[in-house]
């Protein structure tokens, strides 16, 4: 199949991109991917609303979703982020994936409406091969996610055994096998040129490929039947399937949700340090109330409509994701964070809410949270590097302060950090005083609530007597000078100037198409390996400037069509 794409685009790409020009693009070799916790999840669910009323499927899913969020995380890198790069499968995974499917299959065939619509009436029959082996093609082609080979049906008949628990046996069977856990991928034919490593994928392949991407889930029946009838491998009726799905209601709802938890690592939230005297005295001078739990929550719901506007709603690119000022606090305690009007949760131009000291996604409640009193500019400043230049910082030799810092009880926040790690001569000072405090001292106008500020409030320690008072109130000092080769140089007044910057900056660009690619294939790459899907990506979005447009363009990429096998 041959697919039109963006790598003739006449934008010049930067020299940290490590793209060979080659006829074909192959991807890395990559083990097995199984489904991770929220596939898993989305898969039952979209299996199970096939037969069953929406009203059904949420029934059924209420009584096991406690189940599947016993499942374990996926592993964490070196900056303690869960990422879906890691498909290791433990004893733990096994046991907990059985405990949801042996539930399901349990309250299945305890409801005869359950059961006449999910098997169909014959289900009481027992000798009835033609309902068994109907039920079993069915069953079986949304749980392997391709039609069943007749020895497939042969081996579950077998499963069956013909007694009065077959079906629930049946039903536990497809759920828990291999096919149904791992996104099992044989490829169709070995590519011409290599090593008899890379193969192309099958029509039922690059279906599951496609749905999983957009709808983090298994094939529509739309997508089965463009599979099955060969249109899917077409150049055209690939390019349906691609339209169709990226404007599905489905995919701006999930994928817009789960590319957000990736990219914005919204599993790092902190919760709320209620056991500070401080924190407990700031939360107690907010007049809109709500539980610490309902707070994460609202800012977590917030990223997600931010992004949901940005991306699907403007259509907006990169320099919208990070200098947008508008906000979307459907609460009144998030609102009074950012001294803003409720949102009403429309995306009409009359109803957006701006925020003029905000600047994009670095400015979002969520991002600068701390969860403590303190507005930790190390920990906003290494994010900043890390996650958004994908520059990687080597572990701090020790994190203890140095003996000669000398910290005065009226300090504020910026001047207690840059006492404690700007000691000369010591190993701290070369990344704080280059790299990180710079970066993070441009957020001091933001308090650790993430609320605008000019002032600080300076707080007795929480082993005085005084604990929870305000000891003295500062002026705040947000500007500094930045250097960073030629990725980042100059003075900047605050966070606005930063995000400025880094809306324009070609690292920054590269480094979040790069963690969609990531998302998108379920490796762990970084800059300078497997450059030319994200090469390719930085063009479009250059080109377009649209995050939409580009998730378009995802699986137009080469590398998606193939797999090279380990």
């Amino acid at each position: 199949m041959e697919l039109s794409s963006v790598d003739s685009n006449p934008v010049v790409t930067p020299s940290f991109f490590e793209c060979e020009a080659r006829d074909a693009r192959n991807p890395e070799a990559s083990s097995l991917k199984r489904l991770n916790k929220y596939e898993f999840q989305n898969t039952i669910n979209d299996i199970l609303a096939r037969s069953l009323t929406a009203a059904e499927t949420s029934t059924i899913m209420g009584q096991i979703n406690t189940l599947i969020d016993a499942i374990p995380d996926e592993a964490v890198d070196d900056h303690n982020h869960l990422t879906i790069s890691d498909h290791s499968f433990t004893p733990k995974h096994i046991d907990t994936f059985l405990s949801v499917v042996e539930k399901l299959a349990e309250i299945i065939m305890a409801s005869n409406a359950y059961k006449n619509k999910i098997i169909g009436t014959c289900h009481t029959n027992a000798a009835d091969d033609t309902c068994l082996t109907q039920f079993i093609q069915r069953f079986g082609k949304l749980s392997y996610r391709r039609p069943l080979k007749s020895e497939d049906v042969d081996w579950f008949k077998s499963v069956y055994q013909g007694h009065t628990a077959g079906y629930e046996n049946l039903i536990a069977a497809f759920l828990s096998s291999p096919y149904f856990i791992y996104h099992y991928e044989m490829g169709e034919k070995v590519v011409a040129g290599t090593d008899n490593s890379v193969v192309s994928l099958s029509a039922s392949e690059i279906a599951n490929r496609l749905s999983y991407f957009y709808l983090q889930s298994l094939p529509d029946d739309e997508l089965f039947s463009a599979a099955q009838n060969g249109s899917l491998l077409t150049a055209e009726g690939y390019a349906v399937q691609v339209n169709r799905l990226l404007e599905s209601p489905v995919t701006r709802k999930r994928l817009n949700k789960y590319l957000s938890d990736q990219i914005f690592k919204i599993d790092e939230t902190p919760t709320f340090r209620t056991d500070l005297a401080s924190l407990s005295k700031r939360l107690s001078d907010l007049t809109s109330t709500a539980t610490v739990t309902r707070r994460r929550e609202n800012m977590i719901q917030e990223m997600y409509d931010f992004m949901d506007y940005i991306v699907w709603e403007k259509k907006g690119g990169y320099s919208d994701l990070m200098t947008s000022n508008l906000v979307f606090p459907r609460t009144a305690d998030l609102a009074e964070i950012y001294d803003s009007p409720v949102w009403n949760g429309n995306f009409d131009e009359s109803s957006l809410v701006k925020a003029e000291e905000r600047s994009g996604v670095l400015t979002r409640a969520l991002s600068l949270f701390t969860g403590t009193r303190s507005t930790r500019p190390i920990m906003r400043g290494v994010k900043v590097f890390n996650d958004y230049l994908c520059s990687g910082l080597p572990a701090p030799e020790d994190n203890d302060t140095p003996t000669s810092s000398v910290v005065q009880p009226h300090f504020t926040e910026r001047e207690i950090v840059t006492a404690i790690t700007q000691i000369p001569g010591t190993s701290c000072t070369g990344c704080h005083t280059g790299i990180i405090n710079p970066l993070g001292f441009t957020f001091e106008n933001f308090d650790s609530f993430g609320k605008f500020r000019t002032k600080e409030d300076v707080y007795f320690p929480d082993e005085s007597i005084n604990r929870g008072q305000v000891l003295a109130t500062r002026d705040i000092a947000s500007s500094t000078t930045i250097n960073l080769g030629t990725t980042i140089s100059g003075s900047f007044r605050n966070s606005l100037d930063l995000t400025k910057e880094l809306s324009n900056n070609d690292l920054a660009l590269a480094c979040f198409n790069l963690k969609v690619w990531n998302f998108t294939s379920k490796q762990n790459y970084s800059i300078g390996k497997n450059d030319c899907a994200t090469t390719s990506l930085f063009k479009e979005m250059k080109t377009t400037n649209s995050i939409y447009e580009t998730l378009r363009q995802i699986p137009l990429q080469p590398e998606f069509l193939k797999r090279k096998i380990q």
